[in-house]
Formats: C-alpha cells, structure tokens, sequence
C-alpha cells in the first residue's frame, strides 16, 4: 500500500495490512479413525487471484511409536495449488525434510501421549478466481484406540506475496 503525503488512512487499509493468522487455543483429538477430519481452528481465508506464503507449527502427540501416528491434508479453494516444504519425524521417527506438491502429506510419527513432538510445514499457495480458505485436515495414519491430539498453541500464518 502506497500512501499520499497529506492523504487519510483508512481503516480498510489498516485493515488490508493484518497478516491472516489461526492459533489453537484448545486440544483437539482423533481416535479410531484415518479419516481426515477439518482441525476447528487451522483455518484461514485467502483471496481469489491472490498468492501467500504460509507457515503452519503443528504440536501433537498420539500412541507409542509406528503405531497410530498423524497424517494431514490441506482443504484449498478449487483451483488454488500449494507447494511447500516440510519438517517433520515419520513413522519410524527418523526426522525428514520433503519437498512436495501435494496436499497431501507422508505420515508423521506419534512417540506416546506423554512425549509431545512437532512439525514445520512452510510453502506457498496460489489462488486462482475462486476465494475460499487453506483449511488443515488431519486423522491417524493408522486407525487406534489411543488419540492422536492436535494441541493447544499451534499455529498457521499467512502472507500475502501477490
């Protein structure tokens, strides 16, 4: 945004400046169950035509080890596509670096209710002519009776790159 000296600023321009964020402010788990489920919180609108950067921090525990586990989707507009990069311990919890262009991630390993772990998934997602909002959707990767909980203080930040 490009202001004249001498001219008002708005509070629709303060407005357009605010960097679209989602924090969790309560746990959320998922038993018995792979199918994705939208997180009730992990949810930011996004523009038709537009491009941003988004950072998600996701901090989750589950079952022991190889058992259980998380996997995660992005819920995007029609159209929009994402690429991204991703940090993150999988099922053997050997930690991984990929590169993908997907909505779709690998499995993430889960370490027991009481050892917490976490993941970074940072890329961009460019939105054709249809708005909408990059929603999080996540399960088990292996249905189990013990919960695999997304928790409190998780994040997802949006910047727009346009």
């Amino acid at each position: 945004m490009t202001v004249a000296a001498g001219s008002r600023i708005l509070a629709s321009d303060i407005q357009a400046l605010q960097v679209p964020y989602a924090r969790k402010t309560s746990d959320q788990s998922v038993t018995s169950s792979t199918t994705l489920v939208n997180d009730t919180q992990l949810v930011v609108a996004v523009s038709a035509s537009n491009a941003y950067k988004f950072d998600l921090v996701l901090l989750y525990k589950g079952a022991a080890a190889g058992t259980g586990d998380l996997k995660f989707a992005w819920s995007v507009p029609s159209g929009a596509t994402v690429v991204s990069h991703l940090l993150f311990a999988d099922t053997g919890l050997v930690a991984r670096l990929n590169y993908q262009t997907a909505t779709t991630s690998p499995p993430m390993g889960t370490n027991g209710t009481g050892n917490p772990l976490s993941l970074r998934c940072t890329g961009t997602i460019v939105v054709s002519s249809t708005p909408g909002s990059l929603q999080l959707q996540w399960a088990q990767n292996t249905s189990n009776a013990t919960a695999t909980t997304v928790l409190t203080g998780s994040s997802l930040t949006l910047t727009n790159i346009t």
